[in-house]
């Protein structure tokens, strides 16, 4: 819902990531993944890393902010 909203605000580098980050579980007792979220998600599919790169972070400033706190009701 809320890549749908941006998008109607106007935004157009969006991503709506279907099945999550982590993924379902695998049910398979035979799989060495069992029980682990390896099925499906973001994770599983595309590079990811929990380290943050500053040159890539975006920080809203200014009137962007204000844009969001509206497109939001934040």
């Amino acid at each position: 819902m809320a890549v749908n909203r941006l998008a109607e605000a106007g935004y157009t580098a969006l991503y709506n990531v279907i099945d999550g980050m982590e993924g379902d579980k695998v049910e398979d007792p035979e799989s060495v993944y069992h029980g682990k979220r390896m099925k499906n998600g973001w994770k599983n599919a595309a590079p990811w890393t929990y380290a943050l790169d500053p040159a890539l972070v975006w920080i809203p400033k200014g009137e962007e902010m204000e844009s969001l706190r509206k497109t939001l009701d934040i």
